[in-house]
């Protein structure tokens, strides 16, 4: 009886890993992997990491693309802000731990909005 309730619980807790892993296309890898180049100090650096801890890759990965979001403004003058761009590090200092803050970025139609520090799957040391 013991081996069926281990094997059922090892059964249900693979499913529901495997649900809440993380995941991301290719357009957000090639559009976050220069800052990941950044802080690993170039390309070999960063390939030896990946491998070596492919999960906190992909924590790093969701830091730079997913611990923040883009708002689109009531005005909605200016252009649209491509994601990619924004070094979210620049803005760290601001965070709230039970917070959004919003981040207004001058000149487009759009706001980030950082999310709070207890949301964050992940924050660079």
């Amino acid at each position: 009886m013991r081996v069926i309730v281990l094997l059922l619980f090892l059964a249900w807790s693979s499913f529901c890993f495997s649900q809440h892993a993380l995941q991301f296309d290719a357009k957000t890898v090639e559009a976050y992997t220069p800052f990941l180049l950044s802080v690993h100090k170039g390309p070999e650096s960063l390939s030896a990491f990946k491998m070596q801890y492919p999960h906190e890759y992909l924590l790093q990965l969701w830091y730079f693309s997913s611990s923040f979001y883009i708002r689109e403004l009531k005005e909605n003058q200016g252009p649209k802000i491509n994601p990619g761009l924004i070094d979210i590090r620049r803005f760290e200092h601001l965070r709230q731990e039970n917070s959004e803050v919003v981040i207004p970025l001058t000149g487009f139609s759009e706001e980030a909005v950082l999310l709070p520090t207890n949301k964050l799957l992940y924050k660079l040391p």
